[in-house]
């Protein structure tokens, strides 16, 4: 909450020692925010890498190796188990140790607060959420939900997913809206659509994971590539992409990227999900380039390529 965020603000001081419990977007955007303030992070969290729900292990330990260097101590696949303290917190205990801290920040997901639509006898699905159709009509009709407390239908894989994403929140409360007040609109195809730049870092994640194609039993063909680029005005730039492809349709079903320039893809590539397009159209799109602004570059375009390649 705001009054959560005000508390942490009047603590944080330079040299202060701060453990931030998860490894999601949060907890990543807290960390940056405390170091800027002179904190020393420490991050743990039990999944195999950092932003698990966001990337895949290749992208993700690339993104942990940027924020290391940054001078935050990243402890993955640890779980705590307790907090010591007296008047305040002193200590984590953690799996793989104790750890002395002045702060703990718990930053473990959220659930949707939908205790008006229990009482309401509105179903909820299977994370809690509140079941909505495209026009953000719940089972109870006349009923409308928006936001993070609604499961809406991801395209890709079909089924009721919460999606927690301003964006989303702002466009579906807009339909929820109109709706209620006896309009006819709908939603369109939904899919996660994350960009951000974090430690100074651009990301990108559109679309499902590998991991998340395997768990829905979708084969995948995925091209993952590392392109280092001479930039007219500026010196080296790496970028590193993941693309996955529908083996059978070879149609676009998720990209993640980390690198200069990255940001300017995320709705290209939404897009290119949503419109359902091949490997082959995005091979060879004609894509812009100027050297000066160099807004959008050809990372996608090469990977497409290869992923054409592999696909034979």
């Amino acid at each position: 909450t705001i009054e959560d965020a005000i508390k942490i603000n009047k603590e944080v001081m330079k040299n202060v020692r701060v453990v931030i419990v998860g490894g999601g977007l949060v907890a990543v955007k807290t960390a940056e925010s405390l170091l800027k303030r002179g904190c020393k992070i420490v991050m743990v969290f039990p999944e195999p890498e950092i932003l698990y729900k966001v990337f895949d292990d290749n992208i993700g330990k690339v993104f942990r190796e940027k924020m290391e260097k940054r001078g935050v101590e990243v402890i993955h696949k640890n779980k705590v188990k307790a907090f010591y303290g007296t008047k305040s917190v002193e200590a984590a205990d953690t799996e793989k140790g104790v750890i002395s801290c002045d702060m703990v920040i718990l930053a473990l997901g959220s659930k949707p607060n939908t205790v008006l639509a229990k009482e309401a006898g509105i179903p909820l699905g299977q994370y809690d959420g509140i079941i909505v159709d495209e026009r953000m009509e719940t089972l109870k009709k006349g009923v409308y939900a928006a936001g993070d407390c609604a499961e809406y239908t991801n395209f890709i894989t079909k089924e009721k997913e919460p999606i927690h994403l301003a964006a989303l929140a702002f466009q579906s409360g807009e339909v929820a809206g109109r709706n209620a007040a006896g309009g006819s609109e709908r939603m369109g195809k939904i899919i996660e659509n994350i960009s951000a730049k974090i430690f100074g870092t651009e990301i990108l994640s559109v679309g499902i994971t590998l991991r998340e194609a395997k768990n829905f039993r979708i084969k995948v063909l995925s091209s993952y590539l590392v392109l280092e680029k001479n930039d007219c005005y500026k010196p080296k730039l790496k970028t590193h992409i993941n693309l996955m492809f529908d083996s059978e349709s070879r149609k676009l079903i998720g990209a993640q990227m980390i690198g200069k320039g990255a940001m300017a893809w995320s709705n290209f590539l939404t897009l290119s999900i949503i419109k359902e397009v091949t490997v082959e159209e995005i091979a060879y799109f004609c894509y812009s380039h100027s050297p000066k602004v160099d807004e959008i570059r050809a990372e996608v375009i090469a990977a497409a390529k290869r992923a054409k390649d592999l696909f034979g």
